[in-house]
């Protein structure tokens, strides 16, 4: 019963703390002098994101609730650490879409993560095109899905 603490803590910071795993796995290709500045910014917004759910929380709990979100990522996300990382990025977007497509989760405008999203989008436009890759993230992004159901997430 653990696992289910605050569940909609962990569900809310999931997507951010996917987000932010992979900025840090050296997947985008910078090629304007600004791509930097604009990893930085989104690694920020995606922090903050992920640490917002945590707000209001004693210290000891927030700890015990942000153990239970990297657990949880990490257990999922396991079973995609071999594969195409741009890929990976989209299924990512994916899986957000979905969240935010079926009213399950809302970005607000101006919040951190509706702004993460809105640099994160361009990053990874690319897998767009190419649509056997596509086909391919989306496909992935329904089996986060469903093992994040698995362990009792997103019902």
């Amino acid at each position: 019963m653990g696992m289910l603490l605050h569940k909609e803590r962990v569900e809310c910071a999931m997507p951010a703390r996917m987000m932010y795993a992979i900025t840090k796995m050296d997947v985008f290709v910078i090629t304007e002098p600004s791509g930097r500045e604009t990893l930085e910014k989104l690694r920020a917004l995606l922090q903050t994101a992920c640490i917002q759910p945590l707000l209001g929380l004693p210290p000891n709990v927030g700890r015990i609730v942000a153990t239970i979100i990297d657990k949880t990522h990490n257990k999922v996300m396991a079973r995609y650490d071999r594969g195409r990382a741009d890929k990976l990025a989209t299924a990512i977007y994916y899986f957000l879409k979905d969240l935010t497509d079926s009213g399950y989760l809302e970005l607000w405008e101006g919040s951190p993560m509706a702004e993460a999203a809105a640099l994160y989008l361009p990053m990874i436009e690319h897998v767009f095109e190419t649509e056997k890759l596509d086909v391919s993230a989306q496909k992935q992004a329904r089996g986060m899905m469903k093992h994040f159901q698995e362990l009792g997430y997103y019902l």
